[in-house]
């Protein structure tokens, strides 16, 4: 018992560091076989090595939380909330901003676009997505997904506002067509996406151009004189039909004047008399009436 004794007297404190050293690793590598899916990512789980098919082993849906990814696996994490891919108003370095695109309308005059695209990766998509595109723009990092967006999002983008463009004079284009082309690129720019990417990674929530202006000074004052103009008309047109209410209500009343009887004429009989006093008060005030 004494040797027994002995023993643990001698190498208890060998044996104390030991466990210490089997907890430490057990946790290193708890941490290293596993990982977390963010509330705000898919994440796509790889063994180690030349990424494709043969080396996939597991997407770990939005918000799932600590899971298990195993030894030698590398880890790529995507949105899987919506996105907004701005173009021409965003900030300098933003990962879903662009320069503001540059067309040219039916009459040969460059026309300066801006607008913007909500979209979402579809989920049943993202370990296709990641092997044909994430891969090519090392897209899960922020510098590849702007050069992704660059290439499979704003090129099928740029075709279609020119297309539609072509059909109108800059002037058109900038004032009254401007909803015309937004609503036929937003029919189309989901499919053309899809085509130019090789899959329908994308499912476009909403796209609205902001602005389309022309590039040349003389065609944006030439636009502002013919807006000028147009309000002039409208302001013109308010006055007349004033003007003609005004002139009917006096009719009304100079009709009612002249028949004897009517609540008119004894009203302004009443008025020339001097017995009554009117106070003429604007519809709908609020005027309280005091009494002696």
């Amino acid at each position: 018992m004494s040797k027994v004794k002995s023993f643990f007297t001698e190498h208890g404190m060998g044996v104390g560091i030991g466990a210490a050293v089997v907890v430490v690793i057990a946790i290193i590598m708890f941490f290293y076989t596993t990982g977390i899916a963010k509330q705000s990512n898919y994440t796509l789980v790889y063994g180690t090595g030349t990424i494709g098919k043969a080396n996939y082993r597991a997407t770990e849906q939005s918000g799932a939380g600590r899971f298990y990814k195993g030894f030698f696996t590398t880890t790529y994490a995507y949105p899987a909330t919506d996105r907004t891919y701005i173009v021409g108003e965003g900030k300098a370095g933003e990962a879903d901003s662009d320069a503001a695109i540059e067309i040219n309308a039916k009459d040969g005059n460059i026309l300066v676009v801006t607008c913007s695209m909500s979209f979402r990766l579809k989920a049943d998509k993202i370990r296709e997505f990641h092997e044909k595109q994430g891969i090519k723009f090392a897209a899960w990092t922020d510098a590849g997904w702007s050069r992704m967006l660059e290439q499979i999002v704003r090129r099928p983008l740029m075709s279609d506002l020119q297309t539609e463009a072509k059909k109108y004079d800059a002037i058109q284009a900038s004032s009254e067509n401007m909803l015309d082309i937004n609503n036929s690129v937003q029919d189309t720019l989901e499919a053309d996406i899809a085509r130019f990417a090789g899959g329908d990674y994308f499912q476009i929530v909403d796209f609205k151009i902001n602005r389309i202006s022309p590039k040349s000074q003389t065609i944006v004052d030439s636009l502002a004189r013919r807006t000028a103009a147009v309000n002039d008309v409208e302001t013109a047109k308010q006055k007349v039909l004033e003007a003609q209410q005004t002139a009917l209500a006096n009719e009304t009343l100079a009709q009612s004047l002249n028949k004897p009887g009517s609540e008119a004429a004894v009203l302004q009989n009443l008025g020339n008399s001097g017995k009554v006093q009117f106070i003429y008060v604007p519809y709908g005030s609020a005027v309280a009436a005091q009494t002696k």
